[in-house]
């Protein structure tokens, strides 16, 4: 998917990709990346960082819904 209008990041050019596959447990892999421009002059760690944080709730809100 791609972000084409953004307010809420530092980015420009967004595009990810989330592939769910599942695990010998019974359970679902989830892996995602993406590709961006850090705009504002927002650190592009600090950007991948806040980037990873909300993979990893929502993932983990995934998670609790079960």
């Amino acid at each position: 998917y791609s972000i084409t209008a953004n307010d809420a990041l530092p980015v420009e050019n967004y595009v990810a990709v989330v592939t769910l596959s599942d695990t010998s447990d019974g359970g679902t892999n989830v892996q995602w990346g993406s590709n961006w421009h850090a705009t504002g002059g927002a650190p592009e760690d600090e950007v991948q960082g806040a980037l990873e944080g909300l993979y990893n709730a929502i993932i983990d809100g995934m998670e609790a819904a079960g």
